[in-house]
């Protein structure tokens, strides 16, 4: 038996803006994924999905300066 685990997706939510802000402390997130879907087809295409909006993003916001 499979598992899914389902949140809210950010990108369904119109009218968002990306704020310039400053954390008083370091910040990371972690992408948690069972063992048996590390090399899953779909986890790849989320990983590469991650670092290229993340490129994507740097890129943007050296432009902006």
């Amino acid at each position: 038996m499979g598992y899914r685990y389902w949140g809210t997706s950010l990108s369904s939510f119109a009218g968002l803006k990306v704020l310039d802000y400053k954390l008083a402390a370091p910040y990371a997130e972690f992408l948690v994924v069972r063992r048996e879907w590390e090399q899953h087809a779909e986890t790849l295409r989320l990983l590469r999905s991650f670092a290229d909006g993340l490129a994507g993003r740097s890129t943007q916001l050296r432009d902006e300066k």
